[in-house]
C-alpha cells in the first residue's frame, strides 16, 4: 500500500485555508484549524473518501491504488471529525456525502491564499509524517534523558563501544539478532555524539544532525537554569536532514555572565526511523552549554 501523493497533501493543505474540511449544511460547518506555525505537530488528518485498505470504511476493492491516494480521494479533517466519519458514524458518510462535503469547502476556499509556499510544504511533510506513525501502528519508543555532557559523550562512546552495534540493537535490545543486550547508555551515547545541540559564534542555540538518519519534530527545552521549562523560540522544521543543522533560537540574554551559576541544561527531544522505515522512535538526551 503506497502513501498518499505528497503532491495532493500539499495540494489540500494550500486550498484548505486551515480549516477541516467538514462543511455538512445538515450537521455542522467545523471551524477546527488545521496547524499553526507555533505548532510541532500538524492537528490535520489525512481522511480518504473511499477506504484505504479493506475493513475500513467505504472501502472500494475496485477502485486502483493510485486513484485511492490521488488528491480526488482524499480531505484534510480534524482529529474529532476524522474519528466520527470512519469510526463512530460511517454508514451515515457515504461516499457521495463526503464528495459533496469537499466540493463545498472548495467553493468557500479555494482561491484564499493563507500560507506561504513553504509552510504548506512544512505542513504537508508535518501529515505525512502522522500518517505513516499511524499506518505503521508506530509504538513510540521513549528513550529515557542522559545527564551527559558532549565530552563525556565521546569519552563513553570510546570506552564502551568496542563492536558496532546495528540501531535496530540499540533501540531493541538486541532481541533479534541473539547476542546479548547491549548497554543502553552506549547505544544512546552514539546517538547523542550524532545528533547535539551546540552554541553558535552569535550565542544561539544550533541542533547539528551529523547522523545518518533524518531528524523529525525537534525540540530544544530548557531543564536546568533561570529560564527552566522554556522552549527556545524558533518555529522547528518538520525533518533536520542528514548533514545539516536547525537554528533553535537563543537562551535569555545574560546567560553565562555569573560565575556562580551553572550552565544551561537543555534537553533535545526529536524521533528518527532508526533505518528501519517502519517505526518512529523518540529520542531525548540532556546536554550543558
Amino acid at each position: 500500500m503506497s502513501d498518499p501523493s505528497e503532491t495532493a497533501v500539499k495540494t489540500l493543505f494550500a486550498l484548505s485555508r486551515n480549516l477541516c474540511f467538514f462543511n455538512d449544511p445538515d450537521v455542522k460547518t467545523c471551524e477546527e484549524r488545521l496547524t499553526d506555525p507555533r505548532w510541532k505537530r500538524v492537528k490535520a488528518r489525512i481522511a480518504h473518501i473511499r477506504g484505504e485498505h479493506p475493513g475500513s470504511a467505504r472501502y472500494d476493492p475496485n477502485q486502483p491504488d493510485a486513484d485511492r491516494q490521488s488528491f480526488e480521494n482524499l480531505l484534510l479533517l480534524c482529529p474529532g471529525c476524522h474519528t466520527l466519519i470512519d469510526e463512530l458514524e460511517p454508514v451515515d458518510y457515504p461516499v457521495e456525502r463526503l464528495q459533496a462535503m469537499k466540493e463545498r469547502h472548495l467553493e468557500h476556499h479555494a482561491f484564499e491564499q493563507w500560507a506561504s509556499e513553504e509552510q504548506v510544504v512544512r505542513y504537508a511533510s508535518m501529515a505525512l509524517v502522522e500518517y505513516r506513525a499511524t499506518q505503521n501502528q508506530a509504538a513510540v519508543v521513549s528513550v529515557p534523558a542522559l545527564e551527559i555532557t558532549p565530552a563525556e559523550i565521546h569519552r563513553r562512546a570510546q570506552e564502551a563501544m568496542p563492536q558496532p552495534l546495528s540501531r535496530t540493537d540499540m533501540v531493541r535490545g538486541g532481541a533479534d539478532s541473539g547476542r546479548s543486550a547491549p548497554n543502553p547508555i552506549s547505544g544512546l551515547v552514539e546517538l547523542a555524539s550524532q545528533v547535539r545541540v551546540e552554541r553558535a559564534h552569535d550565542g544561539g542555540v544550533v541542533v547539528v544532525n551529523d547522523g545518518p538518519y533524518t531528524v523529525h519534530q525537534p525540540s530544544v527545552v530548557e531543564v536546568a537554569g533561570d529560564w527552566s521549562g522554556g522552549e527556545l523560540d524558533a518555529v522547528a522544521p518538520a525533518v533536520i536532514e542528514p548533514g545539516t543543522m536547525w537554528r533553535a533560537g537563543f537562551l535569555p540574554a545574560g546567560h553565562g555572565t555569573s560565575p556562580t551559576r551553572p550552565a544551561y541544561r537543555v534537553q533535545l527531544t526529536w524521533c528518527d526511523d532508526g533505518g528501519l522505515g517502519l517505526h518512529l522512535y523518540e529520542r531525548s538526551l540532556l546536554f550543558d552549554l
